[in-house]
């Protein structure tokens, strides 16, 4: 049983150096020699993968927050009509609904994050990130859903190019 190390750089070269033997009687992949090497690239290309995931997720968080602030502004610059019901004063913000962003398909690396940081709720076919600001409001919540999955998409389309976001609400 000899090394199954073969040189990536350089001409091709197969080390001929018999393969270490681990304590239950099976044998390493490598000699002595090239089973260090073998690790230590293991451990490089995990630090490597982990400097990325890092760097992705604070990409994602600094999406995430000028979303809030961008769906903010839109929820506090709508001016809804208010609702009047006959023999009851008017209700200033508007009709009464639900507003949420979807990220689909729930398994793509936004949609993880989200869940990852506890901003979502899953469902069957993605992720729901609930409006719960602005009361009743339905028309406010959707402004802020709307903007916020515009903002979201456009600063998330080289991070997470299959992700499909948009804005969603419903009158109660």
């Amino acid at each position: 049983m000899f090394c199954e190390y073969i040189s990536k750089t350089g001409p091709e070269f197969r080390c001929e150096r018999p393969r270490v033997k681990k304590r239950d009687g099976t044998f390493a992949r490598f000699c002595t020699i090239h089973r260090k090497l073998a690790s230590d690239q293991w451990r490089a290309n995990r630090e490597a993968e982990r400097a990325q995931r890092d760097t992705r997720a604070e990409a994602f968080n600094l999406a995430l927050l000028d979303a809030h602030n961008a769906g903010r502004l839109a929820g506090d610059a709508c001016k809804p009509e208010p609702m009047k019901i006959r023999g009851f004063e008017p209700i200033e913000g508007g009709i009464c609904g639900f507003a949420w962003v979807s990220i689909w398909p729930r398994n793509c690396t936004l949609a993880n994050h989200c869940k990852k940081v506890g901003w979502s709720s899953g469902s069957t076919m993605g992720v729901s990130l609930w409006v719960s600001l602005y009361g009743q409001s339905y028309e406010r919540k959707t402004a802020y859903a709307d903007a916020f999955a515009k903002s979201l998409a456009a600063d998330t389309a080289e991070l997470c190019p299959k992700a499909s976001i948009h804005g969603a609400g419903n009158v109660d």
